[in-house]
């Protein structure tokens, strides 16, 4: 029998060799060219090691292992938890009050001498000292903003009759179209430079100069008037804000924006607060005018302000309610919403309430501009009035109720409609009301832009060209018919001693009884009034179309 040859020395060094996977640190035998254990990683550029290397190797893998499983235990035994917090605290902090609650503290009701907020105060009563005067009808004064303008287009007028012997007007529908007869002689550009008047006017056949009161006129106001210490503010189309002594009318200053003044003023410690369509939020000194500070949002700020506890809160056509201090004009925080903001925010127990243009009443927290709940409604500019923790709003031919310190239920409008169909097919349980509902009263009217005013125990709010009286417990109409205007009532109403006063598109002030909705008496002015009026020492003050403000006592 032959022998059994013995192993060469290159076999046996071949065997002892291996080639280590880059990835998954498992042991190949040479020659392999993909590695056996995960599949993955290419062996053609490894070198190979011996079995003392691999040992070696192997070891160092099984120490890095062990620590890489230490590692692993102890994150998840501390991040587990610490995620859990995290998500916990987040849940309490976003849907309820139980950290870092709104302070009941924190509201835009005034003090005496302030008039922190559109029409005045949460209540939208628009009065201060009504005592026992009150206003019968009887015109005190009047101020015209372009009193020298208008003097000086009828100056021109006159002139040109007078020089040209004319007899009548006719094109009186622009003043750069006025010419008169029997020449059909223009007033521009002979006799007045167009380019210098603010405003448009018109004049009769005798040639008699009157303002226009057309929307696109700059003579028009529809900024409401505040009254602070015996001083009257308000703005203007052709973009001033004037400052008037409220027992004379007399002009005290005028400041100039690039852009209109729709925004109701605030005065707060001295400082007058507003916004202009210019895309600036003003701070002026309330005695001289002078200009503070001034915040740019970048669109037209609309919305009145309201200032509380340092803070000034507005809303601008950019979608955004923004919060300032006071002093500086520095941002604090800010809030995008679902669309143009200009209702104006309320501040009561340290929680903002506004509604937009498109569908949406909003809650933030005041001091944080922390979300806090919406209640999708209908598209509005009217203003929420608060009462004892109740939110008040026109929204469409609807007066609403809302609880003020209502949160949303997570993914209430995420889930919502999902759920609204599931339980439509009997898949699931009824769903919850709509977080923040309370009540309505519907079908009051045409669409409302007023917003409502209370007292302790009614509300009185107007829709088209009805106010009503609406009694705030049971929620049911008071008169027995309510008062209807000669024009659609885009006014919000302004309270007295068992008077309400509100303007009408039909260019009067009504002043009717609290007991009964009958009127008392009204003041006729020469255009529409959109404004509120304001009613101060037994005086209502009301700025209409026609480019005027009156003081009627």
């Amino acid at each position: 029998m032959d022998p059994i040859p013995e192993k060469s020395e290159p076999e046996t060094k071949e065997l002892e060799q291996w080639l280590v996977c880059p990835v998954c640190k498992q042991p190949n035998p040479v020659g392999t060219p993909h590695c056996r254990h995960c599949w993955g990683a290419s062996l053609y550029s490894v070198d190979p090691v011996t079995n003392e290397e691999l040992e070696i190797i192997m070891e160092r893998e099984r120490v890095r292992s062990r620590r890489r499983n230490l590692i692993k235990t102890v994150s998840v035994s501390i991040l587990a938890p610490l995620l859990f917090s995290i998500v916990v605290f987040l849940s309490i902090y976003s849907f309820s009050d139980l950290i870092l609650s709104p302070s009941p503290t924190l509201n835009s009701n005034p003090l005496p001498g302030e008039w922190t907020m559109f029409r005045h105060d949460l209540s939208h009563s628009g009065s201060i000292n009504t005592g026992s005067t009150q206003p019968q009808g009887t015109l005190k004064w009047s101020f015209f903003p372009l009193e020298e303008e208008l003097a000086i287009v009828q100056t021109a007028m006159d002139i040109m009759i007078a020089e040209k012997g004319l007899i009548s007007v006719t094109a009186t529908d622009r003043t750069n179209r006025m010419s008169a007869f029997p020449e059909g002689n223009p007033l521009y550009p002979d006799y007045l430079d167009i380019e210098i008047t603010e405003g448009q006017y018109s004049c009769d056949s005798e040639g008699s100069i009157r303002p226009e009161s057309g929307s696109q006129s700059k003579t028009v106001l529809s900024s409401s008037p505040t009254v602070v210490d015996s001083v009257i503010y308000f703005g203007t189309q052709e973009g001033s804000l004037y400052a008037l002594d409220s027992d004379t009318g007399t002009k005290l200053w005028e400041f100039r924006t690039g852009g209109i003044v729709e925004s109701s003023p605030a005065v707060v410690d001295g400082i007058v607060y507003f916004g202009s369509t210019d895309g600036n939020f003003y701070a002026l000194n309330a005695e001289t005018g002078a200009k503070l500070w001034n915040f740019r949002s970048g669109m037209a700020n609309q919305s009145s302000p309201a200032v509380a506890d340092g803070m000034v809160f507005f809303g601008s056509d950019n979608s955004k309610m923004y919060a300032l201090d006071t002093k500086t004009g520095e941002i604090l925080w800010e809030f995008k919403s679902d669309g143009p903001i200009i209702s104006s925010p309320a501040v009561a127990n340290g929680i903002v309430y506004f509604s937009t243009a498109s569908k949406h009443v909003y809650a933030l927290q005041a001091s944080n501009g922390r979300f806090r709940l919406r209640v999708r409604l209908d598209g509005t500019i009217s203003s929420p009035a608060v009462k004892d923790g109740i939110v008040y709003i026109n929204i469409g031919s609807n007066l609403f109720a809302l609880d003020g310190k209502a949160r949303n239920w997570p993914g209430e409008y995420q889930l919502g409609n999902f759920w609204i169909q599931m339980y439509a097919f009997h898949l699931a349980p009824i769903p919850p009301p709509m977080s923040g509902y309370l009540w309505n009263v519907p079908r009051l009217g045409g669409r409302s832009h007023s917003s409502p005013a209370l007292t302790s125990d009614t509300i009185y709010t107007a829709f088209d060209r009805y106010l009503y009286a609406i009694d705030i417990k049971t929620h049911e109409k008071l008169w027995e018919l309510p008062f209807e205007a000669g024009g659609e009532l885009r006014s919000s109403p302004a309270l007295g001693d068992d008077v309400v006063y509100i303007g009408s598109e039909d260019g009067l002030l009504y002043a009717v009884d609290t007991t009964n909705g009958e009127e008392l008496w009204h003041f006729a002015t020469d255009g529409a009034i959109n404004s509120s009026p304001a009613l101060a020492d037994g005086i209502i003050y009301v700025t209409s179309n026609d480019g005027r403000l009156y003081a009627i006592e």
